[in-house]
């Protein structure tokens, strides 16, 4: 059981280092973890939200907000 939490999150930590290379970002590692963490449950782009964590969710919440204007 302990091998196969190793191997869960050096696979994540890969993927992690993956996306971050990708996105070409300066963010830290531990920040992006952690923002990604507690938006799991939002319907955001990926690459958009960790370029520009704080544009995106303000383009998430505005469309979100007109959605349910009455």
């Amino acid at each position: 059981a302990v091998k196969m939490q190793v191997y869960c999150v050096l696979i994540a930590q890969l993927l992690m280092v993956v996306i971050r290379k990708k996105a070409a970002t300066k963010k830290s590692f531990a920040n992006m973890i952690t923002v990604i963490r507690l938006h799991l449950t939002s319907y955001v782009g990926l690459m958009e939200f960790i370029k520009d964590t704080y544009k995106a969710w303000r383009k998430k919440h505005n469309a979100s907000s007109l959605a349910f204007s009455p």
